[in-house]
């Protein structure tokens, strides 16, 4: 029998996702019948690459956004997005980070340049264990 899902992190660095950042992350799922959960925050520090925006200060205080996508018809995975510390609905970049986020949302991705840097590990153990189908 699985253990029961947690449903807030007991890690330090993992800070919950206010309703407003839950709600803007939401609006960008594209795959009908996903939903997010588990949301957290975590410090994006020392980005070691990406696409040059991520490079500048307009992400000088970035976090890495993380969640569980799952729903109807979509395995549950952990998508990760990376923020510039703004709220999308007031003028802030959001962009995918993981095949997951890619793949359910419509924020933007980088092909070419996958988004790395400290913190990034943290931010998945943050959303916990995907339940066992």
């Amino acid at each position: 029998m699985p253990s029961p899902t947690p449903t807030v992190s007991q890690r330090a660095e993992c800070v919950p996702a206010t309703d407003l950042m839950i709600s803007d992350v939401s609006a960008g799922i594209v795959e009908r019948g996903a939903t997010l959960s588990r949301v957290y925050l975590v410090p994006a520090q020392r980005l070691s690459s990406g696409p040059p925006i991520v490079m500048t200060d307009a992400f000088s205080d970035a976090r890495w956004v993380a969640g569980m996508i799952s729903g109807a018809g979509v395995r549950p995975e952990v998508a990760i997005w990376l923020g510039d510390g703004r709220l999308p609905r007031e003028g802030g970049a959001l962009l995918s980070v993981n095949a997951a986020a890619h793949r359910y949302s419509s924020w933007p991705f980088d092909t070419a340049e996958p988004i790395r840097g400290d913190g990034l590990e943290e931010a998945v153990a943050c959303v916990g264990p995907i339940p066992e189908p």
